[in-house]
């Protein structure tokens, strides 16, 4: 018996059109940690790896960050031969999915500054993570990071065009 390939469904994601990405970087300058949704949206990472992002992986001398580790909350057993750093409770440091998931990305000056803005107001944390739960010592959670995501786009006025928000991954 021999394989058939089966053809891969169509992505339903698209890209946020320029205005709307205007709007939501424009309201993101105005809250703090709102560099959260700059990262996503200019800089493309995805939302582990966002979450993930320890101060040590940013360089704001020499304007890069890189990206080599993303954050996971694990239930149960964490799969062998992973590597993971384990942070509090499910929440794991874990490398990308892919090897192409790890690199090295230049950062503007503006990304700079909102970066520099942010170190200094950002609650501290012992992981050094650049983004935690504000209600207490613990990585942000990913449905609350989308919560915010949604937030965002509600602050902003902009919506896909059957009126729902855009998900997180298509920032």
């Amino acid at each position: 018996a021999g394989f058939r390939k089966i053809k891969r469904g169509k992505s339903r994601r698209a890209s946020i059109p320029r205005e709307d990405v205007g709007k939501l970087l424009e309201q993101a300058r105005k809250i703090p940690g709102g560099v959260r949704w700059g990262i996503a949206l200019i800089l493309g990472l995805r939302q582990g790896e966002a979450l993930g992002l320890r101060w040590g992986d940013i360089d704001l001398d020499a304007g890069f960050l890189t990206v080599s580790w993303q954050l996971q909350g694990v239930t149960g057993r964490m799969p062998g031969g992973m590597e993971a750093i384990p942070l509090v409770g499910k929440y794991y440091l874990t490398r990308p999915k892919t090897g192409s998931g790890e690199r090295v990305i230049p950062l503007t000056g503006s990304m700079v500054a909102w970066l520099r803005e942010w170190e200094a107001i950002a609650p501290k944390n012992p992981w050094g993570l650049v983004f935690q739960s504000l209600r207490g010592v613990k990585p942000l959670p990913a449905d609350t990071d989308r919560t915010g995501w949604k937030d965002l786009q509600a602050a902003a006025g902009v919506a896909r065009p059957d009126g729902k928000p855009y998900i997180l991954h298509e920032a």
